[in-house]
């Protein structure tokens, strides 16, 4: 690995020129000047704070950065979210760091480290990944201009260790996962509130009100009711906490909507990947199925499988423990955001009309500045009951 001079500026340069997908980073460094180099770019981070800061509430719609005070090791993210990570090391690098950095970064993604003059970068990399047996290239190394001396390694990460199934053409998996979010402009894994290896949970870019997130499974499932039953419960861990999330952001508990597709663009799906919408429950979903005539049947959670099974499609409501199933095999495209849209707002509720508008926009960024630090503080109080790693109990977007 040959050692050649150059600033920083061009070590990114060619970072961010080749980063995949929606290029969102996942930062490790506190230098004002890494962050700078990403916002001149207009490159949306995620930078995890591990102690509290002060609650700044600016947003940017280029160069976001989000802050979160999450302890590193282990990050309550799902695998293969980031096109890349930007890690510094002041002093001696951290393996676990590193290896939590590889795991949510995408197959193909970018890793800058830096790391000080002192530290033998070839040595240290070569025997991690004999160690780890973590599955990246080293691309190139350079010692930095300036009065540290530090070095910059640029790896890409070749392989994932996740196997979950996928489809490239949807727009919840990878490689297109956040794209329509980078097409419009908005912070794509930067957003992510948190996830596992089933499920993800993110705002929706086209919200229908204040709060409105998105359950999604990690692998590529027709609809809910396609999903493992092993993996109810794990799901109902998500609900729990998106239902403490959104009490604590906007007082109201959350209601729970899924088209429930069992074959492609049905019951008024429009994506076919299992994902459930989550709002704040103020009466308006239920009151206008009512006004509509629609009956539906009342039961457990695992009459969505039942359902999908038998290839009925549904539409699907849950309030509390209640889950209401409707029959949807006439329902129209994107019917949730027809019978939930404030009209006032959107003449035409259909997400994809509804991106460019500045209301959307302000709506989106409303619910992410007030969702994070809800999810912080959940994360921190579920993290202190179970006895895993510390998390912080507040972020901040700038």
């Amino acid at each position: 690995m040959s050692h050649d001079t150059l600033d920083l500026e061009s070590m990114a340069q060619a970072f961010v020129h080749m980063l995949p997908g929606s290029g969102d980073v996942l930062l490790h460094s506190f230098r004002a000047g890494d962050e700078a180099i990403l916002r001149s770019r207009s490159v949306f981070a995620m930078q995890c704070h591990p102690v509290d800061n002060a609650n700044l509430r600016s947003v940017e719609t280029g160069g976001l950065v989000v802050r979160r005070n999450l302890d590193r090791r282990p990050l309550p993210f799902s695998p293969d979210l980031f096109a890349g990570a930007w890690l510094r090391f002041e002093e001696t690098p951290n393996n676990d760091e590193l290896q939590e950095s590889l795991r949510v970064v995408v197959p193909g993604g970018l890793v800058i480290v830096i790391v000080p003059a002192v530290v033998n970068a070839t040595a240290w990399l070569s025997q991690f990944q004999a160690e780890r047996e973590e599955n990246f290239r080293i691309l190139g190394a350079s010692q930095l201009e300036g009065p540290d001396g530090a070095q910059a390694i640029l790896l890409i990460r070749s392989a994932s260790t996740n196997k979950v199934a996928r489809q490239t053409n949807c727009k919840f998996c990878p490689p297109l996962r956040f794209v329509t979010n980078h097409n419009a402009n908005l912070p794509g894994a930067a957003a992510v509130l948190w996830g596992d290896d089933d499920f993800l949970v993110i705002p929706d870019i086209a919200p229908l009100d204040r709060g409105h997130l998105l359950l999604v499974s990690t692998q590529h499932y027709l609809s809910m009711g396609a999903i493992l039953k092993s993996s109810h419960v794990i799901l109902e861990e998500h609900v729990s906490r998106i239902n403490r999330i959104t009490e604590l952001a906007f007082g109201k508990p959350a209601i729970f909507v899924e088209h429930g597709a069992t074959q492609s663009h049905e019951a008024g799906a429009c994506i076919d990947h299992a994902h459930w919408h989550c709002l704040p429950d103020n009466g308006t979903i239920m009151a206008k199925i009512e006004r509509l005539g629609m009956h539906g049947e009342q039961g457990p959670l695992v009459m969505a499988t039942d359902w999908y099974n038998k290839e009925r499609p549904y539409f699907l409501v849950r309030r509390g423990q209640e889950h209401f199933f409707y029959s949807a095999a006439q329902l129209p495209c994107q019917f949730l955001r027809f019978i939930a849209a404030n009209n006032a707002m959107y003449h035409n509720p259909r997400w994809q009309h509804v991106l460019s508008l500045s209301s959307n926009l302000e709506l989106y960024f409303e619910t992410l500045i007030r969702t994070l630090p809800a999810a912080d503080t959940t994360l921190h109080a579920t993290s202190r009951s179970t006895g895993t790693p510390r998390t912080g109990e507040a972020n901040n977007v700038q």
